[in-house]
This record gives structure tokens, C-alpha cells and sequence, in this order.
């Protein structure tokens, strides 16, 4: 009986540290994988001359590509904002 009790207050004990830190952090903005890989967006990257290997791709279709994925993932985070 008392190892039933034991185990029953450590599953309540975690059950209610979950539900703790999922109040804590309901409010918190996620950062963007950009900010969490300190992505430069592109901003300076010089157009004339590609990175190495990439000589082959368009630069302005991946410029524009990413543009509008910023442009989107900006709207997804005003539209989940509270």
C-alpha cells in the first residue's frame, strides 16, 4: 500500500510540474528558427557572386523564395498572437 502512495505522489508530483511550466511558458513567443540559428536572411550576401557550389542556381528565385516565406511566417505570427 505504501508503495502505491509513493508512486502515486511522484506521478502527481510530475503531472503537476508539467502542467507548471505549460502555464509559465503559455504566453512565451517561440523564436523563429532563423533567430535560433542566427540566420542572416540574405541581407549580406553580395547577388554577383554566389556561394561556392551554387554557381548553378538562380540566387533571385531563392532571394524571393525566402522573401515571401519571411512575409508569411511574419503573418502566422500575428495571426497567433493573443
Amino acid at each position: 500500500m505504501a508503495t502505491k502512495l509513493i508512486i502515486l505522489g511522484i506521478v502527481l508530483a510530475f503531472l503537476g510540474a508539467v502542467a507548471l511550466e505549460a502555464f509559465i511558458r503559455r504566453h512565451r513567443e517561440r523564436p523563429t528558427m532563423a533567430a535560433r540559428f542566427k540566420l542572416n536572411h540574405g541581407k549580406d550576401i553580395d547577388e554577383s557572386k554566389p556561394e561556392l557550389g551554387m554557381e548553378a542556381t538562380d540566387m533571385k528565385v531563392v532571394i524571393e523564395s525566402e522573401r515571401l516565406s519571411n512575409n508569411i511566417e511574419q503573418r502566422n505570427r500575428n495571426l497567433t498572437k493573443r
